[in-house]
């Protein structure tokens, strides 16, 4: 689903986005990474979600979203994010 969220015009993706994939196989690579659990989304090398509150570590992330704890961002809280990086 992010994917197909991303590279979707209509919610403010497109030709020049570029989604990549990095494999996390351990505590080091996490640290390294600054990955905060899974999923961890990143744009332009950095964390949008992050509230300072996460661990960094081999763990299952759980996002605040307007609809309750979720393990991922909601559509809507991709498209405001996306409108304001491009904004920016």
């Amino acid at each position: 689903m992010v994917s197909i969220l991303i590279c979707d015009p209509r919610h403010g993706g497109g030709p020049d986005v570029k989604l990549e994939y990095q494999l996390i196989d351990s505590v080091e690579a996490a640290e390294r990474a600054g990955f905060h659990g899974s999923p961890t989304i990143l744009i332009d090398g950095r964390d949008p979600f992050v509230t300072g509150g996460e661990p960094v570590g081999l763990t299952c992330r759980v996002y605040r979203t307007d609809e309750g704890p979720q393990g991922a961002p909601t559509v809507a809280e991709f498209q405001r994010l996306l409108s304001r990086e491009l904004l920016t």
